[in-house]
């Protein structure tokens, strides 16, 4: 047998380098990949989070008062509320808060027009706060009262207050 010289030593020991190059790259080639696979998604991304997941950055759903912020008064609180409310948004009038009481029910509150009066398509309108308080919770709420020449005051965009 021939002993194995320099030559072919250094021959063997650059094929196995190569090797363990080509295996070393073609190792992190596989790792990267497999890491980086799981972050492809093909669906929608609505698909991934269910509709009641809450997050910290968005707010939830804002609870309702009750389904009409009126629906807490009768037909009777609503009749003497409506006549302090007219008070409060005329023209004519002073300009400040009107109270008013339903002593049979328990429920008063109070009217606050805001800002001047204003024409809005032939109808004279006015913006107003109202306070509304007894067996029902609390509640201050926001709208705007119109109405065409001396009719009745008509309530719109009424909702709580600061929304």
């Amino acid at each position: 047998m021939r002993p194995i010289g320099a030559s072919v030593m250094r021959s063997v020991y650059r094929q196995s380098g190569e090797r363990a190059s080509r295996a070393l790259a073609l190792t992190a080639v596989l790792c990267l990949t497999l890491t980086l696979g799981g972050c492809i998604h093909t669906g929608p991304i609505a698909n991934l989070v269910a509709v009641e997941d809450v997050t910290g950055s968005v707010p939830g759903p804002v609870p309702a008062i009750t389904a009409s912020p009126m629906a807490a008064l009768s037909a009777e609180d609503w009749a003497i509320a409506s006549k302090a409310l007219a008070g409060a948004l005329d023209p004519q009038g002073a300009g400040s808060a009107v109270a008013w009481e339903n002593a049979a029910s328990g429920m008063r509150g109070a009217m606050t027009p805001v800002g001047a009066v204003y024409d809005a398509d032939g109808q004279t309108c006015r913006a107003f706060l109202a306070e509304i308080s007894g067996r029902a919770p609390a509640q201050r709420l926001q709208g705007r009262g119109c109405r065409e020449g001396q009719g009745a005051w008509a309530v719109s965009d009424l909702k709580p207050f600061g929304t």
